[in-house]
């Protein structure tokens, strides 16, 4: 068995819950059931699982990438960068991520994501993302000035943030709100 792609995962935390004997059969394994049983580890995104003829099985993973955590109840949990939970994990090694925060903010995640995660200098400044009435965001970063984005038209809104970062340095300024509404 070769396993190719894993980054948080060991060999062995893969390998454990397969139910593949040596000297069985490759003919006898199902590839699907193979597949189903990685996917079941809480950092596989999704992995694909193929037979190489005489003796080999190539399983390819992709794993989750871990890029907020979010604050529920009190609780944080690591998120990747589509909004999903990835369970069971400590998130102590990760607790300087940025933090989302509200009811419902993993399911919109993902979208801000992708139009924040272009910039990943001005990304690496946010502290925390909240998600309001479950209608838009409020991004702090480290200075503690707030950007309050619109319910619709974010993207626009971010580049015209953006525009502004670039040539004002509006980080770096006595600016408490840039309210974008």
């Amino acid at each position: 068995i070769k396993i190719i792609g894993q980054k948080n995962l060991s060999q062995e935390e893969i390998l454990k819950n397969l139910n593949i004997e040596i000297g069985q059969p490759i003919l006898d394994l199902s590839l699907e059931d193979i597949r189903k049983s990685v996917e079941k580890n809480n950092w596989v995104k999704y992995a694909v699982v193929e037979r190489k003829f005489p003796d080999t099985i190539d399983i390819s993973i992709i794993e989750k990438v871990p890029v907020v955590l979010w604050q529920n109840n009190k609780e944080l949990k690591l998120l990747d960068q589509d909004g999903l939970v990835i369970n069971n994990i400590d998130v102590k090694p990760y607790i300087n991520f940025p933090i989302i925060i509200g009811e419902g903010a993993p399911s919109h995640f993902s979208s801000l994501f992708k139009i924040i995660e272009k910039r990943e200098d001005i990304f690496k400044l946010i502290s925390s993302a909240s998600w309001i009435s479950e209608r838009r965001w409020n991004i702090k970063f480290n200075n503690d000035i707030v950007l309050k984005l619109p319910e619709e038209s974010v993207e626009d809104s971010w580049k015209v943030f953006v525009k502004l970062f670039d040539k004002n340095e509006l980080l770096d300024t006595d600016i408490k709100v840039i309210d974008l509404r």
